[in-house]
C-alpha cells in the first residue's frame, strides 16, 4: 500500500539520523578542541617571542655606543696594533701620457704626474690627555717615470720605480698653544708659494712650472744641439726648504692667522705666516695666503767655497669667490753669495674658474697661468724663462676620481743666445683612496 510503502520510508530515516547525529557532534567537538589547542599553542610563542626581544633590548642597552655595529659595516681594511691609537691609510696614483717636444724632437711619455706624486700616507692618531692631541705619519712614495725627470732623449727615468719617504713625523698639538711637529716633513716655509685655491693646481698648473717636462733641455737656435739648461735649471718657485728633518712650531690660528718657525738640518731656518678666512661681502669671498722667510747662512763644510749663505723671501695668495671665479698669484726672491749677480726672482698669475653646476657627477675647473723666472739657471745672470700654461678638471665623486688635461709652453731666452721652445701637453687621472 502507499501509505506503508511512506511510512516505512520515514522510520527508515529516523533510525538512520538517529544513528548518524551522535558521531558528527562528536567529529565536531574534536576539531574545537584541536582548534582551542593551536591557539593556546600560538600564544605560548607570541610570549616567547616578546621575552625574547625584551632579553635582546636589554643586552642591547649593556653594550657601549662606540662598541655597536652599524646596520652597513664598513669593511676593515686596516687596524691598528693598540688600541688607543686610530690608524687611517690613504694616499692616491696620478698617471698622466704626456707629449713633449723641444723644436728638434717629440717624445710620448707614460708619467707618474709629479705635481701631486702617487703616494701613500699611514696616519695614526691619539687623545690621551684632555684636548692634547699626538699624532703620527709616514707618507712615502713611488715615482715610476716621474714628470718633471723625463729628458729629451725619450728614455724611462726610474724605470724600476725610486721609492721616496716623504714625512716620518710625529706631532704634538693642543688648541691652546698649538702644535709642535718633529721628524721628517714639511719645513715652515714649504708650500708657501704654492697655496692655490683654483683646484688645478695638482694637474701642473701652479708656481712649480718644472713639474712639467722639467728635465727636458732647451735646444740651441743656431747650433741644434741641446743646451745644457733644462726647464728645470731655468726655474723655481723657490718655496722654501720644502721637507727635511727638522723640529717645527706652529700657532693655533689668530682671526685666521698663523705664525710658523723650524730648524731644519744644515743649518736651515725659516719663519712664516699663514693666513685663511671666508667673508660675506661680495657674495662670499674665500681667501687663503702666506709669506716665509728662509735663511741658510752658515756653511755646509770645512771648505769656505762650499758656503751656502742663502737667504730668500716668498709667498703666495690665492682668492675664490662664489660665483666659482678665482685668482692665484705668488713670487719670491733669493739672494745666493756664490753668486756674483743678481739673484734669481720670479712672479707668477693664475685666473680660473670652477663649478659644481656643469655636471651632476663632479666639479668642473680650468684655469689659465703666466710666469716669469729670472737667472735661475746656474752660472748665468741673463736667463730669463716665460711660461704659458692652461688646464682643465673634471671630477667623479662616486669614484674619488680626477681626470685632466693640461698643456704648458716653455720659452727661454739669454741676451746673446736664442732657443727653441718646449712644449708640453698632459693628460691622466688621480685616483683617490
Amino acid at each position: 500500500m502507499p501509505g506503508a510503502s511512506t511510512f516505512a520510508k520515514l522510520t527508515l530515516s529516523v533510525v538512520i539520523t538517529g544513528f548518524a547525529a551522535p558521531a558528527v557532534a562528536q567529529n565536531a567537538a574534536d576539531l574545537q578542541a584541536q582548534i582551542d589547542a593551536l591557539s593556546q599553542r600560538l600564544e605560548q610563542l607570541a610570549q616567547e617571542n616578546q621575552d625574547l626581544r625584551q632579553r635582546v633590548e636589554e643586552t642591547e642597552a649593556k653594550v657601549p655606543d662606540e662598541a655597536k655595529v652599524p646596520d652597513k659595516a664598513p669593511l676593515t681594511i686596516v687596524d691598528s696594533g693598540n688600541d688607543k691609537v686610530k690608524l687611517t691609510l690613504s694616499g692616491h696614483v696620478n698617471q698622466a701620457v704626456m707629449f713633449a717636444g723641444d723644436g728638434e724632437r717629440t717624445h710620448v711619455n707614460i708619467v707618474d704626474n709629479d705635481a701631486s706624486s702617487s703616494r701613500f700616507r699611514i696616519a695614526g692618531a691619539a687623545q690621551p690627555l684632555g684636548q692634547l692631541a699626538i699624532e703620527t705619519l709616514w707618507e712615502a712614495d713611488f715615482r715610476v717615470n716621474p714628470s718633471s725627470a723625463v729628458t729629451n732623449d725619450g728614455d724611462i727615468a726610474n724605470p724600476n720605480g725610486a721609492f721616496r719617504t716623504r714625512k716620518i713625523e710625529a706631532t704634538f698639538a693642543g688648541p691652546a698653544w698649538g702644535k709642535i711637529s718633529l721628524g721628517k716633513g714639511s719645513v715652515a716655509s714649504d708650500s708657501i708659494a704654492e697655496i692655490d685655491l683654483s683646484g688645478t693646481d695638482f694637474t701642473g698648473i701652479y708656481s712649480s712650472i718644472s713639474d712639467m717636462a722639467g728635465g727636458y733641455e732647451f735646444v740651441n737656435e743656431a747650433t741644434g744641439d741641446l743646451s745644457g739648461i733644462s726647464v728645470g735649471d731655468a726655474s723655481g718657485n723657490l718655496d722654501g726648504f720644502g721637507r727635511a728633518p727638522r723640529i717645527r712650531y706652529d700657532t693655533p690660528a689668530v682671526y685666521g692667522f698663523t705664525a710658523s718657525t723650524s730648524y731644519a738640518q744644515e743649518s736651515r731656518y725659516d719663519a712664516a705666516l699663514r693666513y685663511a678666512n671666508a667673508f660675506d661681502v661680495l657674495g662670499g669671498v674665500k681667501v687663503a695666503g702666506g709669506v716665509a722667510y728662509f735663511a741658510q747662512p752658515r756653511a755646509k763644510a770645512a771648505d769656505p767655497n762650499s758656503r751656502k749663505d742663502t737667504r730668500g723671501v716668498s709667498g703666495s695668495m690665492s682668492a675664490l669667490h662664489a660665483s666659482g671665479f678665482n685668482i692665484t698669484a705668488a713670487g719670491g726672491t733669493q739672494d745666493d753669495k756664490l753668486r756674483s749677480g743678481a739673484g734669481p726672482y720670479y712672479f707668477y698669475v693664475k685666473p680660473g674658474y670652477r663649478t659644481t653646476e656643469w655636471l651632476s657627477f663632479g666639479e668642473t675647473a680650468f684655469s689659465v697661468d703666466y710666469g716669469r723666472f729670472h737667472n735661475f739657471d746656474n752660472g748665468t745672470e741673463d736667463g730669463r724663462l716665460n711660461t704659458v700654461g692652461m688646464g682643465a678638471v673634471q671630477h667623479i665623486d662616486a669614484a674619488a676620481t680626477e681626470l685632466y688635461v693640461a698643456g704648458r709652453w716653455h720659452g727661454y731666452e739669454q741676451d746673446d743666445e736664442d732657443f727653441k721652445d718646449v712644449f708640453v701637453v698632459l693628460s691622466g687621472a688621480r685616483v683617490k683612496f
